[in-house]
Parts: C-alpha cells; structure tokens; sequence
C-alpha cells in the first residue's frame, strides 16, 4: 500500500511539473504577445501623436541614393525612425491607424485593398467629392487665380473651376492601372520643365550570348554601372539572369541611373558583375593555383564551391578556356584571364524593360520648380504636385512609396490651410 501510495505520489508530481511547465510556457507566450501589442500600440500612437508636432518644427530633408545630403528638397531616402518623425498625418488617418493597429494580432490584415477601402472611406466622411470616371482633358491657369478643367464625364464635356490644384497622377509605370503620362503634358502646358521620363526599377535587356544557358540562374555579386567606361553605380545583391534581360534588386536598382540618348539609345551602358566580391583578385589567384594540386579536376568542377556551374561554364568560356579543362593544365596566363572574368564579367546592355514591368518613373517635374515642404508650384501660385509625378527615383524597400505620401501629405496640409 505505502509503495502504490509512493507511486500514486510521483505521478501527481510529474503531472504537477508538467502542468506547471505548461503554464510557464502559456504565461511566457502571453507576455510576449502582450509585448508584441504594446509595441504596436506605441507605435500607432508615435504616428498619430508624435508625428506632426515634430514634422511641423523641421524642414523637409532629402537624402538620395547617390550618398550625399541635400536640406530643402522633397522626398528622401530616409530611414523609418526619420520617416515617423518627418510624416504629418492627418487627424483622421491617425484615428484609423489606432482603431486597426491596436487590434489583437489575428485580426490584422496588411491587404493594399482594406487599406485603400480604408483610406477611401476616410476621405469621404471627411466630406470629399470623388468623382470617377472622369477625365480631365486640358487644365488652364486663370489669370485672376485659380484653374479652369476641361473634364470629360460619361460622353460629355463640362468645365470645373478649381481655386487650387493637385496634379498626383502618377507617371507611366503600371499602365494597367491607368497612368498613361498626362500629368507631364499637364504641367508642362503650364508651364514647367519636364525631366524626360524613363522605366525605373525595372529589367536591364541585354544581347549577351550566354543567356542560353544562363536563363533562371540567380547569383550572389556586385553589380557595377559603367557608362563610357566612368563608373555610375554599384550595389552588391542578386542578379538574376532571364531571356532576354537581368534583373534582381541590385540591377533594379541600377538601373534608375540609366538614361537614354540620342534616339532612346543605350550605347556605351555596361554592366561589371563581380561574383566573388569576398575576395580580391590575387586571393582568386592563390585559390585557383591551390586547386590546380587536385589531379583530374575540371576547371568548372573547381570552381563550384565558388559560383554555380553554369555561371562557372559561361565565366571560362570567355576567357576562352573549354569548361571540361582540367585546372592542373592551366597555364598563368589563363588562371589571370579566368580570375579577371569571375571579377569583371561584363554585361552589354542594350535597354531597358518597358513601362509594363518598371516598378517607378524616373523623371517627370524638375524639382527646383517646386517648393519643399507645401510642393506648391514656384512658377504657378496654387498649383500642387505630389508622387510620382516629380522627378524623384528612390531605390527598393518602400522609398518611393514614402515619397508618394511624405509629399500628398505636405501639399494636402498646404492647400488646406488656404481654402
């Protein structure tokens, strides 16, 4: 009895501990989803009330992608802690962005059509007119102020006055959305300097013949923009080889340094990848003489700790060595000629993706004509600009998307405080 009693006793310790053990881990969950929420309700209340006192006590500052800062011009890449403080929300985004944030975790949906919905319906309450379906077909300045629209509405044609005017029509990226570029021809009409568009973040075509055997083949490097053999920009990433094209962050990126001349040509554009940027020429160097001790070794077998095979494949044969080579029969001259194509494999370019795939517009209205911090016009008192309609590229990871609402909210804020 005292020996079933004994192990009756351990049974209830072991399932004490064990309960014990689950309510540990029960309380340890909880307190990091209450941590997780509390962050997330700081951080909601940081935007909503924090964000516009500061944004109201600083200019505008722009830093871009090419490393240097300039104070007093729109947009900027800048990190998020810059970009809570220098945001001004509006009082009734700030509200939404409390009731949603502050939701338990399972009830939050980060979907861009709830958001819209959401923003769409905050407009309306807050007694704004949306009129779709509507195309505005010609905008005039009026001498005595304000803008007369020539709108095209179901078939027919009406005349809107305006006291101020907005133009954030986009650019021409994602036509299947409807921009077609009219916002140029609008302000130009009126009078501004036009930077000529171009496709941003976007594809870099190209003739070379190794994409035959390079297609869907993704690769570490350092990509390198060379025009008429000047260095423009480098980036180190992934590139990825497609049919007719490179793309990848790192060659998106890139690409909004490319600019077209002459007849919407690309001559003396190149693209330097480096596929070992870990490692200077003469360690190369020294590795691939350590590897030529490996009797029966091909050179491309040699180099696939390095690079994959078939980037391996197409870095020899332009040195003009045969892939099944045997490494041990390399002379100097060759493993110099292999190591410097690893190094500096060159990419002749031969344009950009069009419009259906750039994520951005690169040009669009010069912003010296555009006053920071309300983007009003300098040449047209009550004429407004915001998004992608100025001339601004950002590089990936949501910078553009900053630009696009740091300056609607600046130039909504400024003509708000007018009418």
């Amino acid at each position: 009895d005292r020996g079933s009693e004994r192990g009756n006793g351990r049974q209830r310790d072991g399932r004490a501990a064990e309960a014990g053990q689950n309510a540990r881990k029960d309380d340890a969950e909880v307190a990091n989803q209450r941590h997780v929420h509390t962050q997330r309700i700081r951080r909601a209340r940081m935007l909503a009330d924090g964000a516009q006192t500061q944004a109201e006590a600083r200019a505008v500052k722009h830093v871009p992608h090419h490393d240097h800062q300039q104070e007093g011009d729109i947009g900027g890449r800048v990190g998020v802690e810059h970009q809570i403080e220098e945001a001004v929300l509006p009082e009734q985004l700030c509200r939404a962005l409390r009731e949603v944030i502050a939701q338990p975790d399972e009830q939050v949906v980060e979907d861009a059509g709830q958001l819209a919905s959401l923003l769409t319906e905050e407009t309306v309450s807050a007694g704004v007119r949306i009129r779709l379906d509507s195309e505005v077909k010609k905008v005039e300045a009026c001498p005595e102020g304000g803008f007369l629209l020539l709108v095209e509405e179901k078939g027919a044609e009406r005349t809107v006055y305006a006291k101020k005017l907005l133009i954030a029509v986009g650019g021409k990226s994602y036509p299947s959305m409807g921009t077609t570029g009219d916002g140029y021809v609008m302000a130009r009409r009126l009078g501004h300097g036009i930077t000529p568009p171009a496709p941003g973040l976007t594809a870099v075509c190209t003739e070379m013949k190794e994409l035959r055997t390079l297609k869907g083949v993704r690769a570490k490097a350092k990509v390198c923009l060379k025009f008429e053999g000047k260095q423009l920009f480098s980036e180190e990433g992934e590139i990825q080889f497609r049919s007719d094209s490179v793309s990848g962050i790192c060659v998106m990126n890139l690409s909004n340094h490319m600019k077209p001349h002459g007849s919407m040509s690309f001559d003396g554009y190149v693209i330097a990848a480096d596929f070992a940027p870990f490692c200077d020429e003469k360690e190369l160097t020294a590795y691939m003489k350590a590897m030529q001790t490996k009797q029966g070794l091909s050179v491309c077998d040699a180099l696939k700790s390095l690079i994959k095979y078939p980037l391996a494949e197409a870095v020899v044969s332009r040195g003009g060595i045969l892939p099944e080579q045997r490494i041990a029969d390399l002379t100097e001259e060759e493993i110099v000629k292999t190591v410097r194509s690893i190094k500096n494999f060159e990419i002749p370019v031969t344009g950009l993706k069009g419009w259906k795939e750039a994520q951005i517009t690169c040009g669009g209205v010069a912003a010296e004509e555009i006053t920071a911090g309300t983007m009003e016009s300098k040449i047209v008192p009550g004429l407004y600009f915001s998004g992608e309609v100025t001339d601004y590229a950002g590089p990936c990871g949501g910078f553009n998307l900053h630009h696009a609402w740091l300056t609607g909210i600046l130039a909504g804020k400024a003509i708000a405080a007018e009418v």
